[in-house]
């Protein structure tokens, strides 16, 4: 019976060869990727990155108007359009101002929001020289099929309002490297200077 046991202990401590057992692998040591910079843009590429951002944000803007005209005093409307605080100046701050006055005149307001379906950069001409401006040409394609009206005041509310069912932007852009009170410019950035729409051709 003892003879049994040792045979037993024997197994259990790997055999009783009197070889050591193996050591557990340390593993080595691990190789971590290498940490990279991002890759840098060119000066277009940057301009298109900040004209693309710059319109998704002109468009929230809107939205924002349209959703909420309620809030605001058409006369107030008329005379320090919301359109002054866009990215926008000349003739598209213009045209947009006049959106904003007609929008309140009609005593609705927009539900949901627009879909920027497509906004494709045709062109950027990045300046060469001191006292030129970077320019840029674009075209956006909005669906507005999701958006539903409802009326500020039912009694001066124009019902009978048919909205469009998508939009075609072709726009012009100009950079302003720092604010440019003489063009209505509060901040630097890129600011739609011109704007053609086309109404319900769809994306």
């Amino acid at each position: 019976m003892a003879v049994a046991a040792a045979v037993v202990l024997l197994a259990a401590c790997g055999g009783g060869d009197g070889s050591e057992p193996e050591p557990a692998p340390s593993g080595g040591t691990t190789t971590q990727p290498s940490i990279t910079a991002p890759p840098t843009l060119t000066p277009e590429e940057q301009a298109e990155a900040d004209i693309q951002a710059t319109f998704e944000d002109l468009i929230a803007d809107r939205d924002a108007f349209y959703s909420n005209a309620g809030d605001y005093v058409l006369a107030d409307v008329a005379t320090n359009s919301p359109a002054t605080e866009w990215n926008v100046t000349g003739q598209a701050e213009l045209e947009m101002s006049n959106w904003t006055v007609l929008w309140r005149q009609g005593g609705l307001e927009q539900t949901s929001s627009i879909l920027v379906a497509a906004h494709e950069i045709s062109s950027i001409e990045v300046a060469e020289a001191e006292g030129q401006a970077d320019l840029a040409v674009s075209v956006a394609c909005l669906d507005m099929t999701s958006l539903g009206y409802v009326a500020v005041d039912a009694a001066s509310a124009d019902l009978t309002y048919e909205p469009d069912q998508y939009q075609s932007w072709e726009m012009t852009w100009i950079f302003f490297p720092t604010a440019s009170p003489e063009a209505g410019v509060d901040d630097g950035g890129w600011y739609v200077r011109t704007v053609e729409v086309s109404r319900n051709a769809p994306c």
